[in-house]
């Protein structure tokens, strides 16, 4: 006959937050998605291209901006322009947009 003697393990409760202590932004927090996926998309190409270990979480704003110039040039991007503008002006939603498209992007020593 076998007993089993390992200590029975607990399970943590989630708490919603990150190690660096800052809640994790979900796509679902904005009202415009399309842009917050392209934003993250652009961050990702900026990450390959421009800076693979970045130590700005702002470093990839100037490609999202050229893209969204891109676009505009190419007639698509209109509403992307819109609601750019609208969140350069409320800086809590600047703020979101920031974590949600740099999470772990940037480099610590």
């Amino acid at each position: 006959m076998v007993e089993d003697v390992t200590p029975g393990f607990k399970s943590k409760q989630k708490t919603g937050k990150r190690a660096n202590g800052t809640s994790k932004v979900l796509l679902s927090s904005f009202s415009k998605p399309k842009l917050a996926i392209f934003a993250k998309r652009c961050t990702r190409m900026a990450t390959c291209i421009v800076n693979m270990c970045p130590e700005d979480p702002l470093f990839s704003w100037s490609t999202l901006k050229e893209e969204i110039e891109r676009l505009v040039e190419e007639g698509r991007g209109e509403e992307f322009v819109k609601d750019l503008a609208e969140i350069d002006t409320d800086r809590s939603l600047s703020d979101r947009l920031v974590r949600f498209v740099s999470n772990l992007h940037v480099c610590v020593d």
